[in-house]
């Protein structure tokens, strides 16, 4: 077993409220596989995942992702 992860930038439109933010961070960092999430601080647009590739991949966190992003009528999301 690998104790590997990887790392993957999505774009975040830079409309989304901070609180939209912080929502999205908190419920995909308990989407199974996902070990962090934040945005960046300089970028505000750009959200950093990282996560185990063997729990997860990159299709099934961005489709997460805008399923969380639909569901609360925020902006595109893009990888």
């Amino acid at each position: 077993m690998c104790n590997a992860t990887t790392t993957m930038p999505i774009y975040i439109h830079h409309d989304l409220l901070r609180v939209q933010r912080e929502r999205l961070e908190r419920e995909l960092s308990v989407f199974k596989g996902v070990t962090a999430v934040r945005f960046s601080y300089s970028l505000k647009c750009w959200m950093i995942v990282t996560y185990n590739p063997e729990s997860t991949n990159s299709e099934k966190i961005l489709n997460q992702v805008t399923f969380l992003i639909s569901n609360k009528n925020c902006a595109s999301v893009s990888a």
